[in-house]
């Protein structure tokens, strides 16, 4: 597996796009499918909320978008860059969960079929407008111009397999964990997973909208799937270690909180005392760690006051 993966990095360089000001970061980990990596940072003016990995896949009769980012100035860029990779046009749109920097991209591909979960699709129709107006003041309104909001339309199930062109896939609903209505999207003859939020790369995650426990229980489905190869939300495509890796964590921080609460400590002064140095040295540490602290706290005094561990 390694070798296959060392492989890829050593003959897929990045691709070019003539109408992008930077070079995409671009690997193909199989005939026709791509994984299109962001920039493993905070949502700022500077990148342009381009944070997130987007996946792409040639069908035989169309393209699958997983993922198309933050906005139609992203969406524009993703046109250009597919046009380089395959001839197909874009068919269908993935939305594996629905932050507005992994789904206000689908604003650009009008023609294509928008896919989701059902909790998905409920909260982009509540909050996908609302969303959009944070990003803009965010970002700046030049860096959204022209972005709508764009629901999806096609609902998909847990463990539903759909065979798009020479694809077979099989998606995975969560319906809380790292957000509502988390879905992964399994190539079966691939043997490739595309995690979305579930996982990240060596970047720490957040958990404002998450069910610990529940996320714990989702990452333990996702590595019961056997990938051979992870592609995660942020970061990296490779093997399924990853997943164990980030579940790690999770882990960790979940055995913290029980730890100190159970020493009588309080959920005001966990945050200096809860310090993770095993991950450190992974992206967004020092801003993201301490609000992942309040809230893992927070969930599992309620969970342990209930019985519920």
């Amino acid at each position: 597996m390694k070798s296959f993966l060392f492989a890829i990095a050593c003959l897929c360089a990045p691709v070019f796009a003539a109408s992008l000001a930077v070079p995409e970061d671009v690997r193909e980990l199989a005939p026709g499918v791509w994984r299109i990596a962001g920039g493993n940072a905070a949502i700022s003016p500077g990148n342009g909320g381009v944070i997130v990995t987007t996946g792409v896949i040639a069908t035989g009769v169309g393209v699958i978008v997983i993922d198309p980012g933050p906005s139609m100035r992203r969406s524009d860029a993703l046109t250009s860059l597919i046009a380089t990779l395959t001839k197909e046009p874009v068919r269908w749109i993935i939305d594996t969960h629905p932050h507005p920097e992994n789904v206000l991209g689908n604003s650009g591909f009008p023609d294509a079929l928008v896919i989701a979960s059902a909790p998905a699709a409920a909260l982009m129709k509540i909050r996908c407008t609302t969303c959009l107006q944070h990003l803009s003041e965010q970002l700046g309104e030049e860096a959204m111009r022209g972005t709508i909001s764009r629901v999806p339309t096609r609902i998909v199930a847990d463990n539903e397999a759909a065979t798009f062109g020479m694809r077979k896939l099989r998606f995975l609903v969560f319906a809380n964990a790292h957000s509502r209505g988390d879905l992964a999207i399994l190539l079966l003859e691939e043997g490739i997973l595309f995690a979305g939020g579930l996982v990240n790369d060596r970047r720490i995650p957040d958990l404002r909208e998450a069910d610990l426990s529940k996320w714990i229980t989702a990452l333990v489905t996702l590595q019961n799937t056997s990938p051979r190869i992870v592609v995660p939300g942020h970061g990296s495509a490779t093997d399924v270690n990853l997943i164990g890796q980030f579940s790690n964590y999770l882990t960790d921080l979940r055995t913290a909180c029980d730890r100190d609460i159970a020493q009588g400590g309080d959920a005001g002064s966990s945050g200096a005392r809860l310090m993770l140095p095993a991950y450190a040295q992974w992206a967004e540490y020092t801003v993201q760690h301490p609000l992942d602290v309040a809230h893992a706290y927070r969930e599992r005094e309620d969970a342990l006051m209930l019985g519920n561990q």
